[in-house]
């Protein structure tokens, strides 16, 4: 009976043996506790045991097997056999009833097969380096900066002229391309240099001529028929004074004085005038308005590898708005596009908004400082009204 038991309880250590990831963990956990090695050129099964007894079990196992290194340490006795003796020793020690508890190996072949199970970790970094390698040797980003006045488009259309694109390799003419470049209307000069795997490409665009200040009109005049009211002179001399009546482009402020010998000497005119106006506006309006209106929104999203596009078509009749990002060493763009549909619909526009909306447009137009404004409505249709608007206020005449 027990023999039986031991020898099922071995079937079951010896499953768990025989465990690779078990071996590693009883080896980790027991390398402290040996206090032997053992030469790495065979392979050695370590058995640990129970010490009481010792002499007996070795000696049983001694008869049949070469046992290296006995060492009793904690109450446990250590010992060694070589790995082609492994099964016979399992035998004996079941034949005697004696309990092995762990046993891991260690040898040529142990780190042999250790090395093979974690050799994934060097061919995946190999793989990715010869991958970096390959694709180091090909453009994957191409930048413009420098042209605020000649559009992207123009230079990339220039590019495609020059069949130069994202993907190809970097044996690019980089001076022919230059020249190209500088062939463009408003181009200075143009530096194109690859840095690691982007074609950049600087642009200095040429100063447009500036003509010499001119020197600001030497008198003011009115923009309003009106009645003045205040004026004010910081240079130059008034043509008018307060309660003269004015017609629009009459002159207010002369660019010039006449200095104590007499003598008139130009400058520019500086000021300002006010005055009182009367005016009449008329607007013909509708309370029936057709304006824009999103009926339908859609978000799509596309992916760009080596020029090639994979994603969802756009949908026809649509307002589409792109936003595009790189990612970081990796030749893909993402790009997302917010698709609006947008039908003209009917709708109804109060007409005392319409009239507010008139005033400020006056108001606005004529720089009303202090007055009323009149307003009135006459239907001229269904839907259709003419706005009048008399205004009686006090504006700024001169700009």
């Amino acid at each position: 009976m027990c023999k039986f038991l031991t020898n099922k309880k071995a079937e079951k250590n010896k499953k768990n043996r025989t465990s690779p990831a078990k071996n590693r963990e009883n080896l980790r956990k027991s390398m402290q506790e040996i206090p032997f090695s053992l030469p790495a050129t065979s392979s050695f099964v370590v058995i640990k045991g129970s010490a009481r007894n010792k002499e007996r079990i070795l000696g049983a196992i001694s008869r049949s097997v070469s046992v290296y290194k006995p060492t009793v340490v904690g109450g446990f006795l250590y010992f060694a056999v070589k790995i082609k003796d492994k099964a016979k020793t399992f035998a004996i020690c079941d034949n005697l009833c004696y309990n092995i508890d762990i046993y891991w190996e260690i040898g040529l072949k142990f780190w042999l097969m250790t090395a093979v199970s974690r050799i994934g970790l060097p061919i995946g970094a190999l793989i990715c380096i010869c991958v970096a390698m390959v694709l180091s040797n090909f453009i994957w980003k191409i930048e413009v900066v420098g042209n605020l006045q000649i559009s992207d488009t123009v230079i990339q259309s220039l590019l495609k002229e020059n069949n130069i694109c994202v993907g190809m390799r970097k044996n690019i003419d980089l001076n022919g391309l230059a020249g190209s470049l500088n062939a463009l209307d408003g181009v200075e000069d143009t530096v194109v240099k690859i840095v690691g795997t982007t074609l950049k490409i600087e642009v200095v665009e040429s100063v447009a001529f500036q003509p010499p200040n001119v020197i600001p009109s030497t008198q003011i005049v009115s923009n309003f028929d009106g009645v003045v009211t205040k004026i004010v002179v910081r240079s130059g001399t008034a043509a008018v004074k307060i309660g003269d009546v004015v017609r629009r482009g009459d002159l207010i402020i002369k660019g010039e004085f006449v200095n104590q010998a007499g003598e008139t000497v130009p400058v520019i005119a500086d000021g300002e005038a006010y005055g009182e106006i009367a005016y009449s506006e008329h607007k013909v309006v509708s309370t029936v308005v057709v304006s824009p209106v999103t009926v339908s929104k859609k978000r799509l999203t596309s992916i760009r590898l080596f020029g090639i596009r994979i994603g969802a078509r756009l949908p026809s009749g649509y307002q589409t708005v792109a936003t595009t990002k790189k990612l970081w060493l990796i030749p893909i763009k993402i790009t997302t596009y917010d698709c609006k549909k947008i039908e003209m619909v009917e709708q109804k526009v109060s007409l005392d908004d319409q009239k507010t909306q008139f005033v400020k447009e006056i108001a606005l137009k004529y720089g009303v400082v202090d007055g009323t404004t009149e307003i009135n409505s006459v239907a001229l249709a269904e839907n259709i009204y003419r706005l009048n608007c008399y205004v009686r206020a006090t504006v700024r005449l001169t700009e």
